[in-house]
């Protein structure tokens, strides 16, 4: 899996520590399994320029293959990542309607996330695709 960082892809690396999670924000694609996956927490002064970036990926992406999943498992996000996160909707909306194959994945880390909850019922009431919630 790569991890996108600022526009420029490297490879995620590899922590096998024990100690206490950073509060870090990544975004992972893999072209080759069709997946992105966001996670952490999505409130970095670059946000902003990072989504611009995953959205125009997605684009071309599903441009050119025509199928796509997207992970999302938040920490905690900011109304940048909303705006962000309406964008994508709409594209993946699109993308749905011309037939492409399209899925959501959003993950809260138990059920008594309320908040992280309630949004990913929102966001699924836009969606005219798959939108699946799970707790970890």
């Amino acid at each position: 899996m790569n991890t996108i960082t600022a526009g420029k892809t490297a490879k995620a690396p590899n922590t096998g520590s024990l100690k206490a999670p950073k509060k870090t924000f990544q975004i992972q694609y893999s072209s080759e399994l069709n997946l992105v996956s966001v996670r952490g927490w999505s409130i970095t002064d670059t946000v902003a320029e990072r989504y611009s970036h995953l959205l125009s990926s997605i684009e071309k992406h599903l441009e050119k293959n025509g199928i796509l999943t997207l992970h999302f498992r938040y920490e905690t996000f900011n109304g940048t990542t909303v705006k962000y996160l309406f964008k994508i909707l709409k594209v993946m909306n699109k993308a749905h309607a011309k037939g492409q194959k399209v899925k959501i994945y959003w993950s809260c880390l138990s059920s008594h996330e309320s908040d992280m909850i309630d949004m990913g019922l929102d966001l699924s009431k836009m969606c005219d695709f798959d939108f699946n919630i799970s707790y970890l």
